[in-house]
């Protein structure tokens, strides 16, 4: 929903939510699901999980209970007084915020990706452009997949190469999210080998040649495994472009490095960047951010074992990393409620070692961070708002971006950290999302942006009735 749009919309909301309640109180009655206790004992308490056979989908009384409840519902929507008109008034006000763009990545070399569902489209699509006011070139449609097998088709996430070269891009099937890795080469537009399946999420690391990748994958549930089984055992895969993926080697996951102590539900990705000589290894739970991390030589990957080394654990509370050169840059809240981020050298990876370089304001929070070429740039949370502070090398306080109007500040991506000035997108509650260009320099002068064209309608003027991503102020 667009936040310019919400004066709009609040009041068909709440007329829905009355009528939703109206209808609600003279709902009949549906089977209340019941009660099938089992106990387990954790740390001397015994803890009753009543509804754990409903993690077993496949069970007929399981999938009969779900069938009643969605039925149920569907005859209660269909009740409701002026459904069909709030829906109709719904619709024709998210159409009028134009197209949607998200997670815009630019790479050296000024390579841009985005994905972009235009207006009255039901899928992103994978888009790519040379320069901020270079032409749009579709690179990926899932729509073309969908109308060929008659199946929704939606990209997942997509990881470019460092040279621009290939992107890695993920595609799930039917709203399954059970995405499947794919390897696009730019130039011709053809896919490289075959899809890679139980890639889920967008835990792609390329190697700084370009020429290899590492993936997370999930294993292949044997017959007889629960369903809870799935996130279980996960293993880091290296593959080199063009290999078939039976030649992937693991290299990192519960089942590969056993002597590092990792979990069974600990799902591993491994950071790489250019001009750096190090890989680092990064785990969660996917339940909480703070993990687990290892260092190693990337030289290590031919090697018949990676010497991973620890640099820190849950307890560190780490939770965001980046990498450049021989520097890991940590987001930590260990004796910081506020955040902030330090710095560590790799050739001594000791976590005692490592140096604040980003502290947050007073009465602030420091929520994100990303490198540039030559500082450190992060989004702070000011109450409701949230605002960029840029970080020069020696300042630890930083120093306050001015924005165009209040609202929340989002970093774009610049994975590489290829460039001085960083794209971000402003949204306000009475203001259109806006993509902006922040030059390299900090000053008190808001007019820190330029004026590329729109990436949606690349129109130089933006127009909150047509543009909803526009790179114009």
């Amino acid at each position: 929903m667009s936040l310019h749009n919400r004066r709009f919309k609040l009041p068909s909301l709440l007329i829905a939510a009355a009528l939703v309640t109206a209808a609600a109180s003279s709902a009949h009655a549906v089977t209340v699901a019941p009660v099938q206790d089992v106990s387990d004992v954790l740390h001397g308490v015994t803890v009753k999980d009543p509804y754990r056979y409903f993690e077993n989908v496949k069970d007929p009384k399981v999938q009969a209970w779900l069938k009643e409840q969605g039925d149920s519902a569907r005859k209660e929507l269909d009740r409701i007084a002026l459904r069909g008109e709030l829906e109709q008034r719904i619709a024709e006000i998210s159409a009028a915020t134009g197209d949607d763009i998200r997670g815009i990545t630019r790479m050296a070399g000024d390579h841009i990706y985005y994905l972009k569902r235009g207006r009255g489209e039901k899928q992103f699509k994978l888009m790519t452009r040379d320069g901020l006011q270079g032409a749009e070139r579709v690179l990926v449609d899932p729509e073309l997949e969908a109308k060929r097998t008659g199946v929704p088709h939606a990209i997942n996430y997509f990881v470019p190469a460092w040279d621009g070269k290939h992107v890695a891009y993920g595609v799930s099937a039917g709203g399954s999210e059970d995405a499947s890795l794919y390897i696009l080469d730019v130039q011709s537009g053809k896919t490289v080998g075959q899809p890679i399946p139980r890639v889920h999420e967008a835990l792609i690391g390329w190697l700084p040649d370009s020429k290899s990748l590492t993936y997370n994958q999930l294993k292949t549930l044997q017959p007889g495994d629960a369903d809870s089984e799935t996130y279980l055992d996960s293993k880091v895969m290296w593959l080199k472009v063009g290999d078939a993926e039976a030649q992937a080697k693991p290299v990192f996951g519960p089942t590969v490095t056993t002597d590092l102590g990792l979990a069974r539900l600990d799902v591993g990705a491994i950071i790489f960047n250019p001009g750096s000589r190090w890989m680092i290894a990064r785990t969660t739970d996917t339940t909480l951010p703070e993990g687990n991390l290892f260092v190693a030589d990337i030289a290590d990957l031919n090697k018949p074992t990676v010497a991973w080394k620890k640099i820190s654990s849950f307890d560190d509370k780490i939770t965001d990393v980046d990498l450049k050169g021989n520097d890991l840059y940590l987001l930590t809240h260990a004796g910081a409620p506020r955040n902030r981020v330090l710095k560590l050298d790799l050739r001594h990876p000791e976590l005692k070692l490592a140096r604040e370089v980003a502290a947050a304001p007073a009465d602030a929070v420091l929520e994100k961070f990303a490198l540039t070429r030559d500082a450190l740039i992060a989004e702070i949370r000011e109450g409701t708002s949230i605002v960029l502070r840029r970080y020069a090398a020696g300042d630890t306080k930083g120093q306050s971006i001015p924005a165009p109007f209040k609202g929340a500040a989002s970093l774009q991506n610049d994975p590489a950290h290829a460039y001085s000035d960083v794209l971000y997108t402003l949204n306000g509650w009475t203001e259109l999302p806006r993509t902006l260009l922040l030059k390299g320099k900090v000053s008190s002068d808001p007019g820190l942006r330029v004026n590329p064209p729109c990436l949606a309608c690349r129109k130089w003027k933006w127009s909150t009735s047509r543009c909803r991503a526009t790179m114009a102020p």
